[in-house]
């Protein structure tokens, strides 16, 4: 769903399904992240789901309408409400800077050096066979 979140009037908007907009005051509004664990026969992983929606309200454990986003682990479903939060309730000034330019670029090269180098087939090998001897 297309979500505006608007700071000066202090509003969550966005349209649903049926092309019918909401309007819900941004103090009504939760979030919430939820986690699963998922045990098979070779694999057994956790994840994790962020949600966010207004309450319905005529039902106090309902909601109009549910954002769920996969996000992981719990924490980056935390720092993304985090991320709204400080916005809504802050500014924009106070959201965490993401500008790549900010980079060290002696380590940006040393990273891009390695993963280089683990592309190549003859460090691949020495790998697998270290790997092979040492029992992993």
């Amino acid at each position: 769903m297309q979500t505006r979140f608007n700071r000066q009037r202090r509003e969550v908007a966005w349209v649903d399904d049926k092309k019918k907009l909401h309007l819900v005051p941004w103090e009504s509004f939760k979030a919430w992240v939820s986690s699963a664990s998922t045990v098979g026969d070779s694999v057994a992983y956790r994840s994790a789901l962020f949600g966010m929606g207004p309450p319905a309200y005529d039902d106090p454990h309902g909601f109009i309408g549910v954002w769920r986003m996969p996000c992981g682990v719990e924490i980056s479903g935390i720092m993304q409400w985090e991320c709204i939060r400080s916005f809504m309730e802050l500014g924009p000034e106070h959201i965490p800077d993401v500008d790549q330019s900010q980079r060290e670029p002696k380590l940006h090269y040393q990273k891009r050096q390695a993963l280089r180098i683990q592309g190549e087939w003859g460090a691949w090998i020495k790998r697998v066979i270290a790997d092979w001897f040492m029992g992993r």
